[in-house]
């Protein structure tokens, strides 16, 4: 079976969090246990609070002090989706282990309806409601946007001629819905796309923000702390190879092959 594209917007209702926490689940994972370290930069201070297995592409905290993290299944098929970071280093599947369920390997037995799939982000309004972003798409198969109607069809045509990349209805109703001196944030990872209303973005005065992580700006602090040995990044290499054998290590990374996370090649 294959997913449907489809992009979707979950909030908890309040009572969700102010209830407290929710009822004793398994723990699905763990962070990786870890010295607390401190690091200051002038007045400001930098304290770790939890080190992850898996990738974590989102963070955040509820006005009550809850942590979130949201791990997607891109590149690796993580064992939870969303998860509440608890006081002893144990994640706690959010809301439930059944909403987390879902497998890369078991796709076609189980419905993406009322399952966290590839969840991209989580985030805390600070006014009761974590909001999750699920585009729905494992092992970045398939698009983000899924939409009705001649623009749909457009966009379906224009892909398959390879003239776009990506489709752009969900950015585009984004951009239609979003207030006069907003900001519209582009979560997603765009190429190239097809009748983008700049127009609209022109006339409304609102401001574009993306969400790519810059890599240049934290190279030079991050390399500062690899050196001083305070971050080891030496187990994201879980598999070497030579440059002969790059296509078996492309092939065991992007199907997660033996559980690999990272492939290093060496001449």
């Amino acid at each position: 079976m294959r997913i449907p594209p489809m992009f979707l917007a979950l909030a908890f209702a309040a009572a969700g969090l102010s209830s407290g926490l929710a009822p004793p689940q398994t723990q699905a994972a763990r962070a990786v246990p870890t010295a607390e370290s401190t690091h200051r930069r002038g007045d400001t201070a930098l304290q770790q609070a939890a080190q992850f297995e898996h990738q974590v592409t989102g963070v955040t905290v509820s006005e009550r002090g809850r942590i979130f993290v949201n791990f997607p299944r891109w590149t690796e098929d993580s064992p939870v989706s969303v998860a509440e970071l608890m006081k002893d280093g144990s994640l706690r599947p959010y809301p439930n282990e059944q909403w987390n369920a879902w497998r890369n390997v078991r796709r076609d037995e189980v419905d993406p309806s009322d399952h966290w799939v590839c969840v991209q982000s989580v985030v805390a309004d600070g006014r009761g409601s974590v909001w999750v972003v699920d585009p729905a798409a494992p092992a970045v198969d398939g698009m983000e946007a899924h939409g009705t109607g001649p623009q749909y069809a457009y966009d379906l045509v224009k892909q398959a001629l390879r003239l776009e990349t990506d489709r752009g209805q969900a950015l585009r109703e984004a951009t239609m819905a979003c207030r006069k001196g907003g900001t519209l944030s582009v979560l997603g990872v765009y190429g190239l796309i097809d009748k983008f209303p700049m127009g609209v973005i022109m006339n409304k005065g609102m401001t574009v923000r993306s969400a790519q992580q810059h890599g240049q700006a934290y190279m030079e602090r991050l390399l500062a702390h690899a050196q001083k040995g305070e971050l080891n990044p030496a187990y994201l290499a879980t598999h070497r190879f030579s440059l002969e054998d790059g296509p078996r290590g492309y092939d065991m990374f992007k199907y997660k092959k033996d559980g690999c996370v990272r492939a290093v090649f060496a001449p």
